[in-house]
């Protein structure tokens, strides 16, 4: 029996239907019900999603490589909300463990390392709303391998190379960098650098022609941490100066023999590479291969490349590397041309 306008049921009675039937008493007794026509379902009443912070919260965890790190979350709300933990710019980690109640969440994370570190969210939703919460993780370890390598000003048995700092420093500033280098037919690295404090070295006495590997190594307090390393190997060569302008002196039916000259720089690098050659009316798009040994550079014209007239026929080459032309000229008999 209910007094008026008191509440009737517990709280287990939600979603079932219930009749109810009314009768006044008095002093004389009980008098006549009345019934009401239809059942009643008991519904819980609506509330949003509250997070419940403690005088322990912490927004920020921090903990060192290895350790283990729990963010607890008590909140409230009815319906009991739909828990979901996310990081961000990532998935949780194959060591993290997710507890959740109608009451609380708990994400744990074991053997935490470096990848472990980032923004956490929990998300409460449910009918009445939905709330959330951002926590913030943070490992003590090495740091992660150092950004793209790059090279500028290449010469002749020098090099400069550049690289960015890793993307996540292990929670602790990066106190300098190990550069190595290793030639490409071997496995062993070498060092040029224990300690260098910028992002960029400046390497020279280089073997002449022979290509390298390098790869460079970030440090903090906690140790060094994990190579970014090339892929492909370089060589520390000079970009071919521009040839000058020269004479044939001596001819066959197929060969055009120029005066020996000494190479300005290495022309390994256009080593069997086309460049385009013009004369007169001829295409820009018709070709002769360059072939380079250490005496001379020798230009093979294409074969059927048209000369017009007799004697004397002079034309120009235009190499890649350098970007420039060279005029060479030659009897028009000629279809190989030696510098």
């Amino acid at each position: 029996m209910a007094e008026n306008g008191a509440g009737i049921g517990p709280a287990s009675s939600t979603s079932r239907l219930f009749k109810f039937r009314v009768r006044a008493v008095n002093g004389s007794g009980k008098g006549e019900a009345c019934a009401v026509p239809n059942p009643v379902q008991a519904v819980d009443r609506l509330t949003s999603p509250e997070i419940t912070l403690d005088a322990d919260f912490k927004q920020t965890h921090v903990v060192k490589n290895g350790a283990t790190v729990t963010l607890h979350i008590a909140f409230c709300g009815k319906p009991a909300p739909l828990a979901t933990w996310t990081k961000a710019g990532g998935e949780l980690g194959v060591m993290a463990d997710v507890n959740t109640t109608d009451t609380y969440s708990t994400l744990t994370i074991e053997s935490c390392t470096r990848y472990d570190s980032g923004k956490y969210t929990l998300l409460l939703e449910n009918n009445g709303g939905r709330k959330s919460i951002t926590l913030t993780v943070k490992v003590l370890d090495t740091p992660g391998p150092p950004g793209a390598i790059s090279f500028k000003d290449v010469t002749r048995g020098a090099l400069t190379m550049l690289w960015d700092a890793p993307a996540n420093d292990g929670g602790a500033r990066i106190q300098h960098y190990i550069v190595e280098k290793r030639e490409a037919s071997r496995l062993s690295w070498k060092s040029v650098s224990e300690k260098s404090s910028r992002q960029m070295i400046r390497m020279t006495n280089l073997e002449i022609g022979v290509p390298y590997l390098f790869r460079v190594i970030a440090e903090n307090t906690y140790g060094r941490g994990e190579p970014c390393e090339m892929t492909e190997p370089i060589t520390a060569t000079e970009v071919p100066a521009p040839p000058k302008s020269l004479d044939v002196i001596d001819t066959t039916n197929s060969t055009a023999i120029l005066p020996k000259i000494e190479p300005t720089a290495d022309l390994s690098g256009i080593n069997n590479q086309l460049i385009t050659c013009k004369t007169h009316n001829l295409k820009e798009t018709d070709r002769v291969i360059i072939k380079t040994t250490t005496e001379r550079t020798t230009l093979v014209v294409k074969d059927k490349t048209p000369f017009f007239g007799s004697g004397r026929t002079s034309f120009h080459a235009w190499i890649p590397n350098t970007k420039s032309l060279v005029l060479l000229k030659a009897w028009s008999t000629s279809s190989e041309f030696m510098l």
